[in-house]
């Protein structure tokens, strides 16, 4: 798979290209994967709990892909409107996968079964009680700051950027690469063009007499913030990958009603 020309375009180091790349192709694999139980789920939930996990996946692929369709055409506040459902699409999925997880590893069958029909139906009981999307984006938080932190210690890439970018200006303070990147600033300021609010109308339509250098810059930033959204999707994919055995977890931890091979 080839590093999309937006990205490229936008950041022009190797390593944040490859990156996203990675990113991309491993979701990609896991929308597609067949869902496959080595033992029948019947009397379970897990058909269904494996299918949204699953279904996490598919959303954000497909919102990924319409993100970038946009930006190549220079459709900039649409791609920005995405970039805001898909943070939203992983930080939901991700609360799930480890609430989920949590559930199997305390044996507690009750707890994931209400849980998971809270998550997909948006009910407790019969009283409506869907879950939050800002509970999911505080929780995940501290997860990405840790991350961030630790990667720029690996690898010192948003060090180098924030060098770079501090010459490119001549020595006027830069806000920090690694804070862009982060899920809640990246969240707060795409939804500041999501509602059709004065940055979101008229700042970025305005009259062809007000198109200036001013408003491409800030077109150019939220380009940014929505390529940065399917770096968030990294989150996701670590809970993908930690509850691919669930369904084997979840009969050694709970148990099922019917033992045997499909």
């Amino acid at each position: 798979m080839a590093v999309r020309k937006i990205v490229a375009d936008i950041y022009g180091n190797s390593l944040i290209e490859a990156r996203y790349q990675q990113i991309e192709s491993e979701l990609r694999k896991f929308a597609v994967e067949k869902l496959d139980f080595a033992f029948s789920p019947k009397g379970t939930q897990l058909f269904s709990l494996m299918e949204l996990r699953q279904s996490y996946a598919r959303r954000s692929i497909d919102l990924v892909d319409s993100i970038y369709n946009l930006l190549e055409a220079n459709k900039v506040v649409p791609a920005a409107v995405l970039g805001r459902s898909l943070i939203e699409t992983v930080a939901m999925g991700t609360l799930f996968l480890k609430e989920m997880l949590d559930c199997v590893q305390m044996a507690n069958r009750a707890r994931l079964e209400s849980r998971l029909t809270r998550f997909y139906a948006g009910m407790v009981g019969q009283v409506p009680k869907p879950i939050h999307v800002m509970d999911a984006i505080r929780q995940l938080h501290a997860v990405d700051a840790d991350y961030v932190a630790y990667l720029d210690q690996k690898h010192g890439l948003f060090t180098e950027i924030d060098r770079l970018r501090t010459d490119l200006a001549n020595g006027t303070p830069v806000e920090r690469h690694a804070e862009l990147l982060s899920i809640t600033q990246v969240y707060d300021r795409l939804s500041e063009v999501a509602h059709p609010n004065g940055m979101g109308v008229q700042y970025l339509y305005p009259d062809p007499i007000n198109e200036d250098e001013q408003v491409d810059r800030i077109r150019d930033q939220y380009k940014r913030l929505a390529v940065s959204s399917a770096w968030q999707c990294k989150h996701l994919l670590r809970w993908l990958e930690e509850t691919r055995d669930l369904p084997q977890q979840y009969r050694n931890k709970i148990g099922v009603p019917q033992e045997g091979s499909l």
